[in-house]
């Protein structure tokens, strides 16, 4: 599987982009697609991956079967601002690959977070199967009209 960055227009293997010094922050670390990007990561000269979750369980699992001094792991939930503005400290790029296990229930709460409805056609919903790769300064820029 060859994974592909979309960023400001480019599109390029994650293979030929440079990582080294770099911090990546992966939203969903311990599900079964933040495993998959992990995987591909770790192998690249980047110099800190940090797995942001809610399972403690699955992060200690993942720290010990991985025992890899990039890896950092951050508790936390991306609907709580606090524990995701934390993790973000010094992240240059991040994959966001957290989801809610219902997607019904995912919209649902999306409308709640916008104040929109489920019955609104133009209520926030996610409705692609390409990833978006930035860094942190330009999703700030991308969603500057959501509140924080």
């Amino acid at each position: 599987m060859s994974l592909v960055v979309k960023a400001i227009g480019i599109t390029e293997p994650i293979s030929k982009m440079n990582f080294q010094n770099k911090t990546l922050l992966i939203t969903g670390g311990t599900g079964s697609f933040g495993n998959a990007v992990l995987k591909r990561f770790l192998d690249t000269d980047i110099s800190e991956i940090r797995i942001f979750s809610r399972d403690e369980k699955k992060q200690d699992d993942m720290r010990k079967r991985y025992n890899n001094a990039k890896l950092k792991f951050y508790i936390g939930d991306v609907r709580d601002s606090r524990s995701v503005d934390q993790a973000m400290r010094g992240v240059d790029y991040v994959f966001h690959a957290a989801a809610l296990k219902q997607v019904p229930s995912h919209e649902a709460l999306l409308c709640i977070q916008t104040q929109a409805t489920l019955d609104d056609p133009k209520h926030m919903r996610f409705q692609t199967n390409e990833f978006y790769f930035r860094p942190p300064e330009e999703m700030k820029e991308v969603f500057k009209d959501y509140p924080s």
